[in-house]
């Protein structure tokens, strides 16, 4: 199974609508507002948001870079 497809069973899961595919740095996913305020926490551990307009959120996957210590 496919990250992506992880991703939209856990949503599926949860009830949450939102639209995930793989774009040019990444995971992205797409989704209203409202289903983002629903699972905040769980999607700001991993995803950024990029764009907030209207009732849309588009988030795309944080960078998994090593830290310089």
């Amino acid at each position: 199974m496919s990250r992506i497809q992880a991703i939209g069973r856990v949503f599926a899961a949860m009830q949450v609508n939102a639209f995930v595919r793989a774009g040019e740095e990444g995971i992205v996913i797409e989704m209203s507002v409202q289903e983002y305020q629903r699972c905040q926490s769980l999607l700001d551990a991993w995803f950024d948001v990029v764009v907030i307009k209207w009732d849309c959120v588009l988030l795309k996957e944080k960078a998994r870079g090593i830290a310089e210590v």
